[in-house]
């Protein structure tokens, strides 16, 4: 609970060195780059997401989870060495935050958009406990990704045959989206990524 709150106030050792003009919201005539990392996406795609170190630590996180290669890990020397033991793969991951902390903003909402725009050929899974609550974190994804500022960056385009709110496919690729809740059926559906959120 004390990492927790150190996070919250910004005190944490995980964020302390990070560059936090990188994570600023971009100016005008920096918005034609790509995104360098999943907090950044989220910086940017999410108006008004106010990222702080716990989001930064939760994104650093997910990305080194999806990231086969740590390519953009905040800390790949972290990352990788701890212990006296080198771990080059980090293909589970669970994360334990309070409510209302943002974490499915990043993890729910901004992952699958930003995952998605650099993996089309992917099939992302997000289960929740309340088919709604997967819905609306599907809806908020899939705007994201129809959005005119994701274009500009990514070529990742959806397939208007299937785009409803819970389940949309990425065009010309097999990649896609689709959100559960308890009671749903999962049964027969790939998954590249499969994400729990409460």
């Amino acid at each position: 609970m004390r990492l927790l709150q150190r996070l919250q106030q910004g005190a944490s050792d995980a964020g302390a060195d990070l560059d936090r003009e990188a994570l600023a919201p971009p100016a005008p005539e920096d918005v034609a780059e790509r995104p360098a990392s999943l907090i950044e996406f989220v910086a940017r795609f999410r108006p008004g997401y106010r990222v702080s170190p716990l989001h930064e630590y939760i994104a650093g996180m997910m990305q080194h989870a999806l990231d086969r290669d740590c390519r953009h890990c905040l800390r790949p020397e972290a990352a990788h060495k701890a212990g006296g033991h080198e771990y080059r793969v980090l293909n589970r991951l669970m994360l334990f935050v309070p409510p209302q902390q943002g974490k499915t903003e990043i993890v729910s909402v901004g992952a699958p958009a930003w995952y998605l725009g650099e993996h089309p050929d992917s099939y992302w899974v997000a289960a929740s406990f309340a088919a709604s609550l997967a819905q609306r974190n599907g809806r908020l994804a899939k705007n994201t990704v129809e959005s005119d500022a994701y274009r500009q960056h990514y070529d990742t385009r959806l397939d208007p045959s299937k785009t409803a709110a819970a389940e949309w496919e990425v065009l010309g690729h097999r990649g896609g989206f689709y959100g559960v809740g308890v009671g749903g059926g999962l049964t027969g559906r790939p998954a590249d990524v499969l994400v729990v959120d409460d």
